[in-house]
């Protein structure tokens, strides 16, 4: 998805998979999904580079890890050689963008804490951070000017705990914690490794 959204097409998906545009029209209905599909494979892939076995799974994540993910997650898709163009398609449409939006707040909610507040009712504090900063990443990248990404995932983990009962930092290690820049480069060339790896159409046939 490094082309972006609005350059993948259907056929395109089709050429490169090896099978018909009207066999990947069924399983993705609109292109969104592509994007779908990518994302959620792009956290499951940090997740298992950080060897949060507790991702996916019925126990929670703490805010730490969480952290963790988001500076990996956001750090890519920002990234040049990331998914930037992908991001910036979803969020120049306001409608995408919100979908987008919703997607990372159920993320929460499923991962972090079920007790949350549904995304309808979300508070004025998660829409100011959380809908600030992906303005914030749309100008960065049609600008060209860089984010500092841990402390604004910090932000939006603050915002989306915003009226829990338990203090934000449970693992006492959260603030101020620095991330480590080498892991983004990790993830870099293990995604790389894996379009590189992808199998070819002939050999997904058993041809």
């Amino acid at each position: 998805m490094t082309r972006g959204l609005d350059a993948t097409s259907y056929q395109l998906v089709a050429d490169e998979a090896g099978i018909s545009r009207a066999l990947v029209q069924h399983y993705y209905p609109r292109k969104m999904d592509f994007a779908v599909e990518y994302l959620n494979g792009l956290l499951s892939t940090i997740a298992d580079m950080l060897g949060i076995a507790e991702y996916g799974a019925p126990s929670r994540l703490s805010y730490l890890d969480a952290h963790r993910i988001g500076c990996l997650y956001y750090g890519y898709l920002l990234s040049k050689d990331g998914a930037r163009l992908l991001l910036y398609d979803m969020l120049k449409d306001r409608n995408l963008a919100d979908e987008l939006m919703r997607g990372h707040y159920e993320w929460g909610l499923e991962n972090l804490d079920p007790s949350r507040p549904k995304f309808e009712s979300r508070s004025q504090r998660v829409i100011e951070v959380w809908g600030g900063f992906y303005e914030l990443m749309y100008y960065s990248i049609k600008q060209d000017f860089e984010i500092d990404v841990p402390s604004k995932s910090f932000q939006i983990l603050e915002a989306f705990h915003d009226g829990a009962a338990e203090p934000f930092d449970p693992d006492g290690e959260l603030c101020g914690k620095p991330f480590d820049a080498y892991l983004l480069d990790e993830l870099k060339a293990r995604l790389a490794d894996a379009v590189n790896n992808r199998p070819k159409p002939d050999e997904k046939l058993g041809m």
